[in-house]
């Protein structure tokens, strides 16, 4: 598949079950719905937003898409 730089345009592939979000931290609000809005499976691999009121948001707009979303934020070096 060829890059698509328009993001909506690329999310309405109807070819594409699920994205990966790997964008600046203070864009995944707005990608992550719109994502969903176009009925796409979401992964990121690191802090889902900036606040739980953007998280609550996120996580609403996938219970209502019925799609699922997968946050992998790997912590191997944390102080215990």
């Amino acid at each position: 598949m060829a890059f698509e730089p328009q993001l909506k345009k690329g999310l309405a592939d109807p070819s594409i079950d699920a994205v990966i979000v790997d964008a600046p931290t203070n864009l995944h609000k707005d990608i992550m719905i719109e994502a969903a809005r176009h009925k796409k499976h979401i992964f990121t691999e690191k802090v889902l937003a900036l606040s739980v009121e953007d998280c609550d948001e996120i996580f609403s707009a996938v219970e209502e898409a019925n799609v699922q979303l997968m946050v992998s934020l790997n912590r191997r070096r944390a102080a215990d």
